[in-house]
């Protein structure tokens, strides 16, 4: 249990640091923000068995994709973007 308790804190810190870390680099121009719709589109994708992209624009608008993309990088859906 402790093993897996150590994963869920390092999880939630690690996205807590991603996600700081981007909206301060961000901010600065340093680089672009990351956008939650674009990761619910790659996860609707994985659920459909689609892993690879050669650029963003290949990626397919979905309904409700950015409810896909907050569930996916708050690590809560770990199956590969499968529906529950």
């Amino acid at each position: 249990m402790d093993l897996a308790m150590t994963g869920v804190v390092a999880g939630v810190l690690g996205t807590v640091a991603m996600d700081l870390g981007n909206l301060l680099f961000s901010r600065a121009g340093i680089i672009s923000k990351i956008d939650v719709g674009m990761i619910g589109r790659m996860a609707a994708g994985w659920s459909r068995g689609r892993f690879r992209y050669r650029h963003p624009s290949e990626i397919e608008a979905v309904p409700n994709r950015t409810g896909l993309g907050r569930r996916d990088r708050a690590g809560l859906n770990p199956a590969g973007g499968r529906q529950p």
